[in-house]
């Protein structure tokens, strides 16, 4: 077993609102908040052995209520979790970890399950997925 490092900002649109976050790798949580309550840098270590390997972020918590519109349908007011500087062996994927995330979702019960694009901001529950291959710094000189 090999340890890699993963680290991120968590931060809210409304840290008033209760949304919750986990994280999971490879189906098992390693991080877990009831309330994203204040920003926060999260820092885990990553047990792996030399295969694919999968990283979840989970958002829920989110209501109706949470989103506020104008009379034209325009967002006004949203609550929402925001994951930025992600690190994956020290070095920082920028756009490279978005084009490797799917997000899932369905629009907060209002739509079936779709797939999107992740641009660091979950705006409904969910859940966020990156792939990638051990040992870190090998996928990441592949996919540069």
């Amino acid at each position: 077993m090999h340890k890699l490092p993963i680290s991120f900002e968590l931060s809210s649109t409304d840290y008033d609102t209760k949304l919750a976050f986990s994280v999971n790798h490879n189906k098992q949580t390693i991080f877990k908040t009831d309330h994203v309550n204040q920003p926060q840098q999260i820092n885990l270590l990553l047990d792996h052995g030399d295969e694919d390997q999968t990283l979840s972020f989970r958002m829920s918590g989110k209501l109706q209520e949470h989103t506020v519109l104008d009379a034209q349908g325009n967002i006004v007011k949203d609550s929402a979790i925001i994951t930025n500087k992600f690190l994956l062996d020290g070095y920082e994927l920028k756009t490279m970890f978005n084009t490797n995330c799917k997000y899932y979702h369905d629009n907060n019960g209002n739509t079936d399950l779709e797939t999107s694009t992740y641009d660091n901001y979950m705006g409904c529950n969910g859940v966020v997925v990156f792939q990638f291959s051990s040992p870190g710094y090998i996928w990441i000189l592949k996919n540069w």
